[in-house]
């Protein structure tokens, strides 16, 4: 991308921006575009025992501050989106109108899990812009990869960092930086980078 954009993360949940597109995010403010990313729940209903039910939205400004995006996060019940659709879509609605991207990165539709993948066919429905999705390797058996964004090492040091600031999920294997950064030189191999992130395109507009 050349001229300045307005970019839309549209995140399910707390931390999956981050794992599917922090070093993109990274990238992209690097180079002067405006980033917002919006989590659709904070899954308070599955907080590790002993933690402040609302602690994910916390570590999600701090990823946030990590890469230089604004946050927002809002209050749908984790684990179920697919009931929810017309809600989350009219959500979705109300962003186009205030944000007005021009790109919107969201889960792909390969993605199993149900409430990625609601949040995948909605951005479809709601958005006209385009759209890219992100690929996470444990929600994903086949995809159909299209596109890579090349990242630096830099880049891949800031998904980290955020990363780090999850520490309520710390306990998850994929929050890993080793696997993080593996993942990264994975996807770079595929497009002749030493780092990128792969991405759907399922829409392109320029």
């Amino acid at each position: 991308m050349t001229a300045s954009k307005n970019i839309l993360v549209v995140a399910p949940h707390c931390d999956d921006a981050e794992l599917g597109s922090g070093g993109t995010i990274a990238r992209y403010v690097e180079e002067g575009h405006s980033v917002h990313v919006v989590a659709l729940s904070d899954c308070r209903d599955s907080i590790p025992a002993g933690l402040p039910s609302d602690v994910l939205r916390g570590e999600a400004r701090a990823a946030g501050s990590v890469l230089g995006a604004t946050v927002a996060v809002y209050d749908f019940a984790v684990r179920t989106f697919p009931e929810k659709r017309q809600d989350i879509l009219d959500y979705l609605h109300m962003l186009g109108t205030t944000i007005k991207p021009d790109l919107v990165i969201c889960p792909a539709p390969s993605d199993f899990h149900q409430d990625h993948l609601t949040v995948s066919l909605e951005c479809l429905r709601a958005f006209k812009c385009s759209i890219w999705a992100t690929v996470l390797p444990w929600n994903t058996l086949r995809s159909n990869v299209n596109g890579f964004v090349r990242l630096e090492e830099r880049h891949i040091e800031k998904k980290v960092e955020a990363l780090s600031k999850y520490a309520s999920q710390s306990h998850r294997a994929y929050m890993d930086p080793v696997t993080v950064i593996s993942w990264a030189r994975t996807d770079g191999l595929q497009c002749g980078a030493k780092y990128a992130e792969k991405f759907e395109v399922l829409r392109e507009i320029n």
